[in-house]
């Protein structure tokens, strides 16, 4: 994700930060998919969904806020 070639052109909302942070994003992300695995196991129905989404939402925002241009 996010190789060094993504770096220019194209239409993204990829700030810089993300290669001058690479590690710290990548970890972000590699936590972000191991959460959203764990979160997985107790889902049998909407209503556990509606339980564990929130868990795995929440963090979002932290690669948003940091690394995500704002329009």
């Amino acid at each position: 994700m996010y190789p060094e070639t993504a770096q220019t052109g194209g239409d993204t909302e990829a700030l810089p930060a993300i290669w001058d942070n690479k590690s710290d994003f990548e970890g972000r992300y590699t936590k972000l998919a191991s959460d959203a695995k764990a979160a997985s196991a107790p889902i049998k129905d909407e209503i556990s969904f509606a339980e564990e989404f929130p868990k795995v939402a929440s963090q979002c925002g932290g690669c948003h806020k940091l690394y995500r241009e704002k329009k």
